[in-house]
């Protein structure tokens, strides 16, 4: 039985924007091939079905999520209302993740210049719900704001390494190289690896083990297995 959230102790949703923000949100997503540069309308498409959607139909999930982003943005998403939907688990994960991606995402696209360890970050955070983050950031927003979200779009679709990057080189290469290295240091090392790479610092694996020597976790290990 559905019980009203201000009623179970919880604040009642801003409904108001986030039926504002579902038809904005619906509005891009039913035209991408208009501003996703570089992005094909198939692979935005495929995303939300594939996705987003599961058993139910594009249009329903994705008038969910949208409402979910603009009435939670300041509530968090309200018990009462997951329990009717009968939403899962991997659901309620993504819904509640999207207002945090989007505050994380909004300084970033208001930047005048960011690092592209900085949009890697975004991506690492967002995880799975980073298309849709940029969906509702597309969403009413200036054009050439917009251009820079069609842009990120791009990234994530064609795995470069400011969004999906490609490991240079692997923990066994590591260890290979430096066998005094914990596990904990190796996994931390594999994170810089990714962020240089994102920076443009590096591009092949042997400027990769280039990047590491010089590398303060590798000789501090050092110090410590000596």
């Amino acid at each position: 039985q559905f019980v009203p959230p201000e009623q179970r102790g919880e604040t009642a949703p801003d409904w108001a924007e986030g039926i504002r923000l579902t038809r904005e949100v619906c509005a891009v997503a039913d035209k991408p091939a208009t501003w996703v540069a570089g992005a094909p309308r198939g692979e935005l498409t495929g995303w939300l079905e594939q996705r987003m959607a599961g058993s139910r139909r594009r249009r329903e999930s994705l008038v969910w999520f949208a409402l979910v982003a603009g009435a939670s943005a300041d509530t968090g998403l309200p018990v009462a209302l997951t329990t009717a939907l009968c939403l899962s688990r991997r659901e309620v994960r993504l819904a509640a993740s999207i207002p945090a991606c989007g505050a994380r995402l909004d300084p970033l696209l208001s930047a005048a210049s960011v690092a592209g360890s900085q949009w890697l970050s975004f991506f690492r955070e967002a995880g799975e719900a980073a298309p849709f983050c940029l969906l509702v950031a597309a969403a009413g927003c200036a054009d050439d704001r917009r251009d820079k979200v069609a842009w990120l779009l791009a990234q994530y679709f064609a795995r470069t390494p400011l969004a999906k990057p490609d490991a240079l080189l692997t923990g066994n290469d590591l260890l290979g190289r430096y066998p005094h290295l914990s596990g904990e240091r190796v996994g931390r090392l594999l994170r810089l690896l990714e962020e240089a790479h994102a920076d443009g610092l590096v591009q092949t694996p042997a400027q990769a083990l280039a990047f590491l020597a010089g590398a303060a976790l590798v000789e501090e290990d050092k110090k410590v297995a000596g």
